[in-house]
């Protein structure tokens, strides 16, 4: 089946009628004087698709915007809110509830800022790439420096990795020794 001419009025029509959350894609179809199987391939033709990346794009852009207009005013309101004096419990919640929205705010800001530059871990072996070696965080005590996700030390050499855990009846038997 050859794809119909893409004029620009009927790429226009084609746009409309997807942007349309009610449109019918037969009767659309057909006030072009298509089938369905016609629209489809004008609704997939590069103009079209193009326009529809154009359109995400656009899309984004206003989302971007608004975020940036509207988070100052946001903070303002939630830090109004969280400074007021309340007089009531509903008041008191309110304001918690805007304090710990700060709060979180304020965390997440500063681990997006921690985010651009980590620090590389001495002990990442050089062969390991620096985007792979584990982060070195200063919470971290020094015997844990490199291992972020060691709750203890490595077992000294001979010692079972998990002491607090009840050997197997077969490491019973492998561990005992011969009379």
């Amino acid at each position: 089946m050859s794809t119909p001419n893409t004029t620009p009025e009927t790429v226009q029509a084609v746009l409309r009628a997807l942007l349309n959350p009610n449109a019918d894609f037969v009767e659309a179809a057909a006030a072009l004087g298509l089938t369905p199987a016609q629209f489809l391939a004008i609704a997939e033709s590069p103009p079209v698709t193009q326009a529809i990346q154009a359109l995400e794009q656009l899309s984004q852009l206003r989302a971007r915007t608004l975020l940036a207009l509207s988070s100052h005013a946001a903070i303002a309101a939630l830090t109004r809110i969280a400074t007021s004096e309340p007089e009531t419990p509903t008041a008191r919640e309110t304001c918690r509830k805007a304090a710990a929205q700060i709060l979180r705010m304020a965390a997440k800001a500063e681990a997006d800022a921690a985010q651009v530059i980590r620090p590389v871990s001495p002990e990442a072996p050089a062969s390991m790439p620096s985007a792979a070696r584990p982060p070195v965080h200063p919470s971290q005590p020094a015997k844990h420096q490199g291992r972020p996700y060691a709750a203890s030390p490595p077992p000294a050499a001979g010692q079972p990795a998990h002491p607090s855990r009840t050997p197997k009846p077969s490491e019973r038997h492998a561990a005992a020794p011969a009379a």
